[in-house]
């Protein structure tokens, strides 16, 4: 269970970091470059990553549940994006 609550943590603060600047658009500029539709897309799921993360940390109950389902979630998804970063032919 300690090592779910430090995967959750990391979520907060990695995944809220990118989805809060969704609300300071002039700051997700400066950060992230040209706001765009994907962007903001894909903040959007960072954030609901971080408040799912915290609602996990807050309530033990859900805790084995949401782990169970996000952080495979998780890693599929970077698999992909690795995966289709390497088919880019610039």
């Amino acid at each position: 269970m300690l090592l779910f609550k430090i995967g959750l943590i990391i979520n907060i603060l990695v995944a809220g970091g990118f989805g809060v600047s969704l609300v300071n658009k002039r700051l997700h500029t400066k950060i992230y470059g040209m706001d765009n539709t994907s962007r903001q897309i894909l903040s959007s799921l960072y954030l609901a990553i971080a408040i799912i993360s915290i609602v996990a940390l807050i309530n033990e109950n859900y805790l084995k549940n949401i782990v169970l389902v996000l952080f495979p979630f998780q890693i599929i998804y970077k698999i992909y994006y690795f995966k289709s970063l390497l088919t880019i032919h610039y």
